[in-house]
């Protein structure tokens, strides 16, 4: 099922690929597509929470369930000392950003492993 779902992400990526190629990408949007790519790669490599606090902004806000301050809550809590057993990857397939550019969103499949 996983390799299922990870054939599907490729695929994805490749189609739009391919299809932002003949559309032509702005630089803020290819900008964030590539943040997502890193923050999915430090996800894999040194684990979830170091992905989120090392990409989130100062002042960046998440929902848990209210509003709240995510690098301050990440460091009232301590890291693991050994990478958690869940893994998340994914992979940004579409996206859009304000004309502005200060406002966008990205989306795409994701696969989270428990590796306990």
């Amino acid at each position: 099922m996983k390799r299922f779902f990870l054939a599907l992400a490729v695929m994805s990526i490749l189609v739009i690929s391919a299809l932002t190629q003949e559309k032509g990408i702005s630089p803020a949007l290819l900008g964030l597509a590539n943040a997502e790519r890193g923050f999915a790669s430090m996800s894999v490599e040194k684990g979830v929470r170091e992905a989120f606090y090392n990409n989130f902004a100062e002042d960046g806000v998440n929902f848990q369930p209210h509003p709240t301050n995510t690098r301050e809550a990440y460091r009232k809590t301590p890291a693991p000392q050994t990478l958690p057993p869940i893994t998340l990857n994914w992979a940004p397939i579409y996206g859009d950003i304000s004309q502005a550019g200060d406002l966008g969103y990205t989306t795409g499949p994701f696969v989270i492993e428990d590796h306990s």
